[in-house]
């Protein structure tokens, strides 16, 4: 059954009228922990609180152990709440403890980052990296609710802000250019209207979920930019300059289409308005990358099968096409046209 999503933290009051939990934990960050939940306590009635690091390198086993061992040492049980409060780290590692907790206790996401309010909470997908291989162990595993209220967006410096709007930019790539093509027109010096904007990205991936709820077709089009996004994300982790999510998908994203116009003649004006998007937005405009290394994290890909590497493309027409074989040859020429 999909996730209930309502679009105000007022409405958890509603929520816990209706339900009854002999336990509730949230799991936050430092940065969620002093910049989130101070809206969000009078609406959760007794709750404990465990706080993890912040980060991508912290989305693993051993944060896994510190959240289990903390809900075995407050004695919950299945009849217990695990509420998540921060951005996609949170929302998929707090969502595969929960699942597999005395084989799954109920969880609410509240994401407070955009890419967790368009992308990472929403869909059922949990995980962790694992060997720092993104999403390597993980489950499909529904919340009982999630919250999208952009008033959490307040607290966002622009690069996380820029991060999410990359898979907004995705949405609109694969299922709605129009959509596109409106994002690329907003200011991010001006008023955005978020909840119109969050909703549209919503309601697209939300359809493409409804009709394949785990992954064995359409699904997979939401990986667009993902495969190469990820073994750039992966690659850059342990570094000093580590990319977010979103910027990696950029990358990714930008590589895909260049894979699209080798396989499919795709020639649209999109590469160019990615490329300067990201030029205009990223810090990291230019990045350095140890192809032979990028190249092992993409033989790890889930989605691969076999020896075959398979990416989401688009064909001449614009129309989105998956489980498409590349050639490692022709990787690394997406790669080097990254580097270059």
């Amino acid at each position: 059954m999909p996730t209930t999503i309502r679009y105000s933290i007022s409405d958890l009051a509603t929520y816990f009228e209706s339900t009854t939990y002999d336990r509730i934990m949230v799991l936050c960050d430092e940065n969620t922990r002093t910049h989130c939940l101070p809206l969000l306590t009078k609406w959760i009635p007794h709750f404990q609180i465990i706080e993890i690091a912040s980060g991508e390198t912290h989305k693993n086993w051993e944060t896994c152990m510190q959240i289990w061992e903390a809900l075995v040492a407050n004695h919950f049980t299945r009849n217990s709440l695990l509420i998540n409060v921060g951005g996609g780290v949170i929302t998929d590692m707090g969502g595969f403890a929960a699942s597999v907790y005395k084989r799954g206790i109920k969880c609410i996401q509240i994401p407070t980052s955009l890419l967790a309010m368009v992308d990472a909470s929403i869909g059922a997908k949990t995980g962790i990296d694992f060997q720092d291989i993104k999403n390597t162990l993980g489950t499909f595993y529904e919340a009982e609710l999630t919250i999208i209220d952009p008033i959490f967006l307040q607290t966002l410096d622009k690069r996380q802000i820029i991060s999410g709007f990359a898979e907004m930019l995705k949405h609109g790539l694969i299922a709605d250019k129009a959509y596109f093509h409106q994002l690329l027109d907003y200011s991010f010096e001006n008023t955005i209207d978020w909840p119109l904007l969050i909703q549209q990205s919503l309601h697209i991936k939300s359809s493409i979920v409804a009709q394949d709820p785990t992954e064995k077709g359409l699904r997979k089009t939401l990986n667009f930019g993902h495969t190469i996004g990820h073994a750039i994300e992966s690659y850059y982790l342990e570094k000093e300059n580590a990319l977010l999510h979103g910027e990696a998908i950029l990358y990714g994203m930008i590589a895909a289409l260049f894979l699209s116009s080798k396989k499919f003649n795709y020639t649209s004006a999109f590469i160019s308005a990615l490329e300067n998007f990201t030029e205009k937005h990223l810090s990291t405009a230019k990045i350095k990358i140890d192809i032979t290394q990028v190249m092992k994290y993409i033989q790890q890909d889930k989605k691969n099968k076999g020896d075959q590497f398979l990416f989401v493309l688009l064909d001449a027409e614009n129309q989105i096409l998956y489980d498409i074989p590349c050639s490692q040859n022709e990787i690394i020429e997406a790669l080097n046209y990254l580097h270059d």
